[in-house]
This record gives C-alpha cells, structure tokens and sequence, in this order.
C-alpha cells in the first residue's frame, strides 16, 4: 500500500491485488483441468489400442 493515499486509492489497490491472486488461482485451475483431460484422453486412447490388438491379433491366434 502507498503511504499517505486516500481510502479509495488503498481500496482500489487491495482489489486490484486481490483479483490478480483470483486470476492466479484460476488459471492453475484451467492448468490442472487441461492435464486431468490430456491424461484421461491418453488413457482412453491406449485402452482402445489395446482393445484394437487384441482383437485384431490374439482372437485370430486361438
């Protein structure tokens, strides 16, 4: 806070502050949310190549 600043201009400033730590806050939340959906895609992905060998290769062995 800036020393000898009216009431406004320290309110002003606490809120500016505060919505920057709220955006800080939201986009590692868009981060976190990003890499959850990356990680359950690639999983999803692989179970479905699994699926796909499997089925092209092993039930035409037995």
């Amino acid at each position: 806070m800036q020393d000898g600043a009216g009431y406004g201009t320290i309110i002003r400033q606490e809120i500016s502050e505060h919505s920057a730590r709220v955006a800080l806050t939201m986009g590692d939340a868009a981060r976190v949310f990003r890499w959850i959906v990356v990680i359950v895609r690639d999983v999803l992905v692989n179970q479905w190549l699994f699926y796909d060998y499997h089925y092209k290769y092993v039930t035409k062995i037995c």
